[in-house]
């Protein structure tokens, strides 16, 4: 049964992109799902969880202030305060429970899934290989300026435009091959790698994705 949760916001470090960690001892999720930020207008605002559930009761998030995003405003005015609302969590994206390599494919904030999914290996003491390849938007500078590589060290490659993407692709058939496969991000760019797979005969155990839930191609 869906339920709102009470969260402590315990810290909230600034940078380009952002990291809470919120905390409550009765919520709990399987690694990759997501939830809903609720404002106390009762506006909801989906954020992956960015940690493992065996850290729990504690949580992260990850998100990026955009001063021209309303929600992104609301988003972060609501992560400064001391306590924040949210939803039970939702999604199917779920870590997979064998040994099988796995391939995050991840766009923007979309890395958030990508950090739990690390996470969990870390934890596990998985012994398949991960590779993460996050696509932004950002320039070589701002990408100096604030490296991600401060606050999220696994990042196997970093790419700015599809065509970068597909010539890494081509480089790590080996690691793609039988590998599971989550891509994050905006409809557009996670349609647009999936048929990218598929068109270049990429051989995948598994595509999964919080985007063919909430926006299905039509039949």
């Amino acid at each position: 049964m869906d339920r709102n949760f009470h969260f402590e916001v315990i810290s909230n470090i600034a940078g380009r992109y952002r990291i809470a960690t919120l905390c409550n001892d009765d919520f709990s999720f399987e690694c990759g799902q997501y939830l809903n930020l609720v404002s106390l207008s009762g506006k909801e605002i989906p954020l992956s969880i960015a940690s493992s559930p065996l850290d729990l009761p504690k949580l992260k998030v990850i998100y990026r202030p955009e001063f021209s995003n309303p929600d992104s405003l609301l988003l972060e005015e609501m992560l400064d305060q001391q306590t924040v609302d949210a939803s039970s969590s939702l999604g199917s994206v779920r870590y997979p429970l064998d040994d099988k390599n796995l391939v995050l494919i991840c766009k923007g904030t979309g890395i958030s899934q990508a950090a739990s999914m690390t996470e969990q290996c870390k934890l596990l003491s998985s012994p398949r290989k991960i590779l993460l390849i996050w696509n932004t938007d950002d320039s070589l500078e701002a990408q100096i300026k604030d490296s991600p590589e401060t606050w999220f060290p696994s990042i196997d490659q970093i790419v700015s435009n599809h065509q970068g993407l597909q010539n890494y692709l081509e480089t790590q058939r080996n690691t793609l091959n039988n590998a599971h496969c989550i891509i994050t991000g905006d409809p557009e760019f996670v349609y647009t790698v999936h048929d990218t797979l598929l068109k270049h005969d990429f051989f995948t155990a598994s595509i999964q994705s919080d985007v063919f839930d909430y926006a299905p191609r039509c039949p």
